[in-house]
């Protein structure tokens, strides 16, 4: 089959991430290339059967702009496909799409994996997934060019894990290369180029996964903020991930609480007196803020709770019945207030668009994003930031779509000219 042609390449890229494709018009303008150019090009694309037409999402909408809308395109699915894997803290969830960004199919949720503890074996567990899903599919292996992987914690340029005193399980583990090593394994006619298996923490994977279908859809500056098992960020600016030096940008659950937060709040519930095992403080927010520290908080300071409570159960006793359970709502409160008082001066430093507040945590909803809110509009001199909470039906597939975006980056297509 012959190479593509750079232009060619160049065309297939915009597409890429694209699920309600680009016209002609937009193809041009944003590839400076001429009109001709473009036609050409749209012109031997569809005839290789890489991309095809695509209906405009705003006839759907009843909003169309009067006249014929314009022709749109998008990628085919004959330009291959694409795997996104999350690996959380006691789950395993992905999904296979096609080079648009169009999820095709969802893999099975699997919520008996305890990733920090067993490390490597959870890849296999995640390829047995994604055969799950092909075959689901009705997808060839051959079809797939490209997988990204979600892992909760810092991972370096090299796909490995960087803070392995907390999860020593994964401490030897090259991620990229034993992945490739077991897809090559189980499907030998994959032909994966291990560049194109790629590995990134959760919370980074979450703002991907915003951007491209979410609440952050269209935005090039803004932040996720993962508060859930423990409490991450990921920070989306001018349309980049920020990864910092080596991969380890992003920590926010390891900032000590506002002092303002703590004047705030004097109610009955213990604070910690334990030092969080990762960083060492006792009022960092993962520590204060995330899922697990608010189930401590409430047992501690109420033995009646059980030793089985979930912050599901916190949520839905705050919501549903809080005259008997007063204490949950009040836990989500103080969690809100410390998050969003320390969250007050990275919106000084980075000015984002928004922010869009994901993980276990936001099931809440606006029990805790009125906290969050209430802390920044009552700060003086502060960016215009919307707070957008990702709605539940999301809280997972967040961070599987941002795994889908991280593996359209990779930038490979299957030609079918001869």
């Amino acid at each position: 089959m012959p190479p593509l042609e750079r232009n060619e390449q160049v065309v297939l890229d915009l597409l890429a991430g694209e699920p309600n494709g680009l016209t002609r018009t937009e193809l041009r303008q944003r590839s400076h290339l001429s009109k001709p150019t473009i036609q050409g090009i749209v012109h031997a694309l569809r005839r290789a059967e890489l991309i095809t037409r695509v209906r405009d999402p705003r006839v759907e909408n009843g909003d169309a702009p009067t006249g014929r809308p314009a022709e749109r395109w998008v990628l085919a699915r004959q330009a291959g496909l694409v795997m996104g894997l999350d690996l959380g803290h006691g789950h395993a969830f992905g999904a296979v799409a096609d080079r648009s960004g169009s999820v095709l199919g969802e893999l099975e949720e699997n919520r008996n994996l305890d990733v920090d503890r067993i490390g490597a074996p959870a890849l296999g567990i995640a390829v047995d997934l994604l055969a799950q899903a092909l075959k689901n599919n009705g997808a060839s292996e051959t079809d797939v060019h490209a997988v990204g992987v979600g892992i909760p914690a810092a991972i370096d340029d090299q796909g490995r894990v960087l803070f392995t005193d907390y999860l020593p399980t994964w401490a030897t583990v090259d991620i990229p290369g034993e992945l490739h090593a077991l897809l090559s394994e189980r499907f030998p006619r994959m032909r994966l180029a291990p560049k194109n298996i790629r590995v990134e923490n959760d919370a980074n994977l979450g703002a991907l996964g915003e951007g491209l279908n979410g609440a952050a859809s269209g935005q090039r500056d803004y932040l996720y903020l993962k508060a859930s098992t423990g409490i991450g960020m990921g920070l989306i600016l001018d349309g980049r991930i920020h990864r910092g030096v080596d991969g380890a940008a992003g920590e926010f659950g390891h900032v000590s609480v506002s002092p303002m937060a703590d004047e705030l709040i004097k109610s009955e519930i213990r604070r910690p007196v334990a030092e969080c095992p990762r960083c060492r403080k006792v009022n960092c927010l993962e520590n204060t803020a995330s899922c697990g520290a608010i189930v401590r908080q409430l047992r501690a300071t109420d033995p009646a709770y059980p030793a089985d409570l979930t912050i599901q159960d916190v949520i839905a006793r705050a919501r549903d019945d809080v005259r008997n359970h007063p204490l949950c709502m009040q836990a989500i409160v103080e969690a809100g207030i410390r998050i969003g008082y320390t969250l007050v001066d990275v919106l000084r430093i980075y000015a984002p668009e928004c922010v869009v507040v994901g993980g276990l945590l936001a099931e809440a909803k606006d029990i805790l994003t009125k906290q969050i809110n209430e802390a920044i509009e009552g700060a003086k001199g502060m960016p215009a930031t919307k707070i957008v909470i990702v709605e539940s039906d999301r809280i997972i597939r967040s961070e599987v779509e941002g795994a889908i975006a991280l593996a359209l980056q990779a930038k490979t297509y299957r030609s079918t000219r001869q």
